[in-house]
């Protein structure tokens, strides 16, 4: 790997256009390190609501943001903050129930089923691009244990972990 390497791999589950304010800080500092000359490749959640980011200006129509939209495939009801129906409250026990079950650790971590599409597409990205440097951001804090797999198959990948509070 080239020590001139202007790309970067963000992985930050929620990013524009995916709305509320945890993709604010990363929008912005993606936005600057485009206007740097970094190619800055974004692995982020498909945003599942009809609302978009407040924080879509910064990245949106940028050569030097690539934005990797993934499925994050976490129910939407568990998700929503406002106006349950009796049928969203009856949603909201069954995968709440169901999630106890199946997941080992916290059933809130939106990134329970992004592990194996996530490390696919930033597999992908990492050699294509030559990508020395990933940051990972979290919360979801198991996208951050996920990225901690590219140090063992990647040795000398700059790993850098930022951790952010979840404001739960």
């Amino acid at each position: 790997m080239g020590s001139n390497n202007k790309h970067i791999l963000l992985i930050s589950y929620v990013f524009p256009p995916y709305p509320g304010i945890g993709g604010r800080r990363w929008a912005k500092f993606a936005k600057y390190l485009a206007k740097n000359g970094y190619t800055v490749h974004v692995i982020c959640a498909k945003n599942p609501f009809k609302e978009v980011s407040l924080f879509m200006d910064d990245v949106a129509n940028n050569s030097n943001i690539k934005i990797y939209p993934i499925s994050g495939m976490y129910p939407k009801v568990l998700q929503k903050q406002s106006s349950f129906s009796i049928f969203d409250k009856l949603m909201y026990r069954f995968w709440k129930f169901f999630l106890q079950i199946i997941v080992k650790g916290s059933i809130y971590d939106k990134a329970i089923f992004w592990k194996k599409k996530m490390l696919k597409i930033s597999t992908e990205v990492i050699l294509e691009n030559k990508i020395e440097n990933i940051i990972v951001t979290g919360a979801p804090f198991r996208s951050v244990f996920y990225a901690a797999d590219f140090k063992r198959r990647f040795a000398k990948i700059n790993l850098i972990i930022d951790y952010r509070d979840p404001w739960v």
